[in-house]
């Protein structure tokens, strides 16, 4: 699967990014990793999670 950030997400990134690089420099370098990790989950269809029964048949994948 093909995961698409858009233009704004990568900017709001970008700016979380740099808000927090100025007071912690490591945080923001671990934030911006492990977005990129649950992104490649994503892509990859590796995405951990349990299944959830509703009444009426249907499933959620929390």
């Amino acid at each position: 699967m093909t995961i698409i950030v858009s233009p704004a997400a990568r900017e709001d990134l970008k700016q979380a990014y740099q808000q927090i690089a100025q007071d912690k420099p490591e945080a923001a370098d671990r934030m911006l990793a492990r977005i990129t990790e649950v992104i490649g989950m994503l892509a990859s269809g590796n995405v951990r999670g349990r299944k959830v029964r509703l009444r009426d048949g249907r499933q959620v994948h929390a």
